[in-house]
């Protein structure tokens, strides 16, 4: 059983990342309880779960709420799957904002269940898939999602993935799908030197993004960091207002250094 409250600061969103949030109030529980069978060697563990999370503003309106019902399903070579998870989610929107070109959702408050399915295969294996399911009300319509990533381990040192995510979207404003595909690489030269690199599509935004780093860590996550960004409009001009090719780039160099001044 575990629980949370916060009043300021950023949140983290599975689903989306990091929302820019500023004057709430939050709350997090959740009840979790594992049991074990020792004498099914092929199977690790159930985890049954519920779990409640809120966002208010400081005047009390409810702008996210989350209610999740769900039980986790864990084998023993790392395999996991979930009974099809149950949400009950709020979205309280003090205006309208623009969710697709030219569809607005207007402001309001609206509440919708819907469910989701996970699975993974081994992911120690040398190549293995991720897959989710996600379909349920969304605003004042419908979304029905999926997503899937293969990865591949060639080695100890290299390790790659391609993840491919679709969703259809169907508002009373109009309806839209978007589809995101990235590739994720990294290789290590050895435990404190590495490679990575992502390349990233979306159609909804019409943009390709790549990003190259280079790592030598030194101790407590210091050392030297190299960071190639590049961002690029992929639309049409006449669709999309932006002409086509690069919108940004950026090149940083980092160091870091742990001093101990009471030695």
């Amino acid at each position: 059983i575990s629980a949370t409250y916060r009043q300021v600061g950023d949140t983290f969103n599975p689903e989306v990342g990091f929302l820019s949030r500023r004057a709430y109030r939050h709350i997090n529980t959740r009840i979790l309880r594992a049991y074990r069978f020792p004498n099914v060697r092929w199977f690790r563990e159930l985890r049954p779960h519920v779990s409640w999370r809120e966002h208010w503003d400081l005047d009390g309106f409810s702008e996210t709420r989350h209610w999740h019902l769900d039980s986790h399903f864990e084998f023993a070579n790392g395999a996991f799957f979930q009974l099809p998870g149950v949400n009950f989610r709020r979205e309280g929107l003090r205006e309208p904002f623009e969710i697709s070109d030219g569809i607005f959702i207007p402001a309001g408050t609206y509440d919708n269940p819907d469910w989701g399915f996970r699975f993974n295969t081994d992911l120690s294996a040398p190549l293995s898939v991720e897959g989710n399911i996600d379909i349920g009300g969304f605003y004042n319509g419908t979304r029905y999602g999926t997503g899937t990533t293969v990865n591949a381990r060639v080695s100890d040192t290299f390790v790659a993935s391609l993840r491919v995510n679709w969703f259809d979207v169907n508002l009373d404003q109009g309806d839209f799908q978007t589809s995101l595909i990235s590739f994720k690489a990294a290789y290590s030269f050895t435990p404190s030197i590495y490679l990575q690199s992502l390349l990233q599509y979306s159609d909804q935004s019409d943009s390709f993004s790549g990003n190259i780093r280079f790592g030598w860590l030194n101790t407590a996550g210091t050392g030297l960091f190299l960071v190639y960004n590049d961002l690029r409009h992929t639309g049409s001009i006449l669709e999309t207002g932006i002409p086509r090719g690069p919108l940004e780039r950026s090149f940083v160099i980092k160091f870091t250094r742990l001093l101990n001044l009471a030695g």
